[in-house]
């Protein structure tokens, strides 16, 4: 079978990570193509994955390419247009989450695609294998009925370091320029992530700011849930004193039989009185796994030509993403002049 020939759309820091994984596949697919407004940034990206070819747009590049998909990675304002884009020439389409910077934007662009497109939303959280492992603890009752869950993701990284810098922006400097900053960047992974392992949650109420001046957008939130008759209780912040530098979750559920905890690198189910099982997570290489097996399973769904996946894949997608968009609406943080529901 011949490898799918992708091409990519962007060449900003969350590339680095998607070439990483097509790599990882193999011979069953080949990047032939990368498109970038700066050629620089373009001509790097080109040269370090050997990608032959280097495109200024993704119009130009689809105009003289032979492909199979396309994979959406450049920044959220432009999302929509290059799926459109894609869609339109008949190519099956990964797109890197946040769909569109605004739940109404992203439901008019699906509603709005050329009649049989195929499209996923590069969402990779629920893909990390932890996370898997949590799932099924969940969905084999292992801990009974859920009563409670708790949710930490907090790092210091907008705290300033001994030289001065702040850690979050070293890594990945265009957060400092988002609008929509913690919810719609990180905590949609978690509230992503979440849905997958106890299913749909109710908005109940959002309390969300911002204390780090340079940031355009919030640096805090606490978000809360209803699953069920559990309490689901999200709580995100860059500015934890005392807190790493890098973001690690920390996750607490409990149910009428036992309790999952997830600490940093450490997972748990606690079932009586003592400990069931314990794992030692290597969060490295579980984080470069998430995103092979996010691109691996839609490599896969594009050569099955499973409309059926892609259809409930970006609607449950679009869930996540409504979850956000009525926590800035209800916090009327940064809220949009038209709130989804």
């Amino acid at each position: 079978m011949p490898p799918l020939r992708i091409a990519v759309v962007g060449a900003g820091w969350v590339t680095e990570h998607h070439l990483a994984a097509y790599r990882e596949l193999g011979d069953s697919v080949v990047v032939e193509a990368i498109a970038d407004p700066d050629p620089i940034t373009c001509s790097k990206r080109a040269r370090r994955w050997g990608i032959p070819r280097c495109f200024s747009s993704d119009a130009e590049m689809l105009s003289v390419m032979d492909l199979d998909a396309v994979d959406v990675a450049n920044p959220r304002q432009h999302h929509a247009a290059s799926v459109r884009l894609a869609a339109d020439h008949g190519l099956p389409v990964l797109c890197q989450k946040p769909l569109a910077p605004t739940w109404s934007e992203a439901r008019d662009l699906v509603d709005n695609l050329p009649a049989g497109a195929r499209l996923m939303v590069h969402e990779n959280w629920r893909y990390r294998p932890h996370y898997g492992v949590i799932r099924d603890w969940v969905q084999q009752g292992r801990i009974g009925k859920l009563r409670q869950v708790l949710l930490l993701a907090r790092t210091s990284g907008m705290i300033p370091d001994g030289s001065g810098l702040l850690p979050a922006l070293q890594r990945q400097p265009m957060l400092a320029g988002l609008d929509r900053m913690l919810l719609m960047e990180v905590l949609i992974h978690h509230i992503d992530a979440l849905r997958s392992v106890i299913g749909e949650m109710e908005f109940l109420a959002a309390v969300v700011g911002r204390d780090a001046e340079v940031l355009k957008g919030e640096d805090r939130a606490t978000l809360l849930f209803k699953s069920g008759q559990a309490a689901v209780t999200l709580l995100g912040d860059f500015m934890t004193w005392g807190a790493p530098t890098a973001l690690l979750d920390d996750l607490s559920l409990q149910g009428t039989q036992g309790a999952i905890r997830l600490s940093g690198d450490q997972l748990e189910l606690r079932t009586g009185r003592d400990t069931t099982e314990r794992h030692s997570i290597d969060l490295a290489a579980d984080y470069k796994a998430s995103y092979r097996d996010t691109i691996a399973r839609f490599v896969r769904a594009v050569r099955d030509t499973d409309d059926a996946f892609f259809h409930a894949q970006v609607e449950d997608n679009l869930r996540s993403l409504e979850l956000i968009e009525r926590a800035y609406a209800l916090s009327e943080f940064h809220s949009p002049p038209h709130p989804a529901g």
